[in-house]
């Protein structure tokens, strides 16, 4: 069976994101959208999207919305791969975290 597009196989906890793993971009992204099984809890949720150089690219306040957390990006950011981490809880309050990439080739 193919498995839903998530951080990595073993986490079934993160159930989609904008951009998706591994997708390649023509544009720069706004915006880095993760939806999770349940409710994102606003204490622990994280993410930090890196660049090729390991640069911190987020900026702004972390918004969280129920199950989808979200954070904005620099503008014109340069193409290359960048790495998404993040962290948020699961329902049972245990810490849950992964990471994934996209690229943008535009």
């Amino acid at each position: 069976a193919v498995a839903p597009a998530t951080a990595r196989a073993d986490d079934d906890y993160l159930i989609g994101s904008d951009p998706q793993p591994h997708q390649e971009l023509n544009d720069t992204p706004g915006w880095v959208t993760l939806a999770f099984k349940s409710k994102a809890s606003a204490k622990l949720a994280k993410i930090i999207v890196l660049d090729a150089k390991g640069a911190n690219v987020t900026t702004g306040a972390l918004i969280v919305e129920g199950t989808n957390v979200t954070t904005q990006l620099a503008f014109d950011l340069p193409k290359g791969t960048y790495s998404v981490y993040y962290r948020t809880s699961a329902a049972d309050g245990q810490p849950r975290g992964g990471a994934f990439q996209f690229a943008l080739a535009g």
